[in-house]
């Protein structure tokens, strides 16, 4: 019975959805580039909100700054910078369990 298949983005207050057949492009980066806040929080272990990331501009951004590697996310209308604090080992994003 089909229908389409929405990822959830949870963390502390912050919440973002997208559907898969949204999804224009992903990139895995080994390591996360330099981001500014915009709104959210920037914190020595989470920056969470709205930050300009550099070489991809404006990002929803959900990153635990102890894991280097992430993922950024392209739809038609947002850009999202993910990790998982899971995932602190180099190599182990595209092999773990799924973050969403």
């Amino acid at each position: 019975a089909g229908g389409r298949v929405q990822v959830r983005v949870v963390a502390a207050d912050e919440r973002d959805s997208f559907y898969v057949d949204e999804i224009t492009e992903i990139e895995l980066l080994e390591n996360y580039p330099r981001m500014s806040k915009n709104t959210g929080y920037d914190g020595t272990v989470y920056n969470i909100g709205a930050f300009n990331v550099s070489g991809y501009g404006r990002c929803r951004t959900y990153v635990c700054l102890k894991t280097r590697s992430a993922l950024i996310v392209r739809t038609q209308d947002k850009t999202y910078l993910l990790n998982d604090e899971r995932l602190l080992f180099r190599g182990q994003l595209a092999t773990n369990k799924p973050m969403v």
